[in-house]
């Protein structure tokens, strides 16, 4: 399996809001100091974008990395919780979100610990390429295909192949959790062998779970 890109990294930490700024700061102060920090190009700035139940939100600033390199971050904050989306990986969201909570308690009378996150979750959407298609899950799939194929007419030479698969959570728990999805990406064509995959995962376990799924592939 080959990573061609990443197409959403997210990670999201509950953290309650009353434990970060427990004696009721005001924080519009540290917004601008906030924005010249990671240079976020586009900020919060009228009244209504600073509602933290639609979600305050910091688009377009930069995060350097562990590695040393400059990396496209947005942050949201919400009631309980921050979201930072990278284009990278979970790691880096992750390293950001400690950055910048660890610079907040350091600097500006917040207060933060590794404790203080009650749950971290994650979303990773990446595009890969494999060549083994997801047909060679069970071979019989591969007379079903030319049969379906052959019953649609009128609409020149047409060919269908299994396109998708999914891995769906049972509901049984209190939280729900997104599907483990891999499909072909869409509107490219097949012998492009590109595939478009999204998973509640961070996005290094995003891509070793795609890896065994290419393993069982391939026989």
């Amino acid at each position: 399996m080959k990573l061609l890109s990443v197409n959403l990294a997210r990670s999201l930490w509950v953290v309650p809001y009353i434990d970060l700024n427990p004696r009721g700061r005001s924080l519009y102060p540290i917004v601008p100091l906030l924005v010249d920090r990671y240079k976020f190009l586009k900020p919060p700035q009228k009244p209504e974008d600073f509602d933290q139940h639609q979600g305050i939100k910091f688009h377009e600033g930069t995060y350097i990395n562990a590695q040393g390199d400059s990396i496209l971050v947005n942050l949201t904050i919400l009631n309980d919780a921050l979201v930072a989306d990278t284009r990278s990986s979970t790691a880096d969201c992750d390293g950001f979100l400690t950055d910048g909570l660890a610079w907040l308690a350091g600097e500006h009378g917040l207060s933060f610990s590794e404790k203080m996150v009650r749950l971290r979750a994650y979303v990773s959407e990446v595009y890969v390429s494999t060549e083994y298609p997801l047909r060679f899950l069970n071979p019989k799939l591969a007379g079903f295909e030319k049969l379906l194929s052959s019953q649609v007419s009128g609409y020149g030479d047409i060919s269908y192949e299994l396109a998708a698969i999914s891995f769906g959570a049972d509901p049984k728990g209190m939280i729900k959790l997104a599907p483990f999805r891999l499909e072909r990406a869409e509107g490219v064509p097949f012998s492009e062998n590109r595939y478009y995959s999204a998973a509640p995962l961070q996005t290094e376990k995003h891509l070793e779970m795609l890896a065994e799924l290419e393993r069982i592939l391939a026989g």
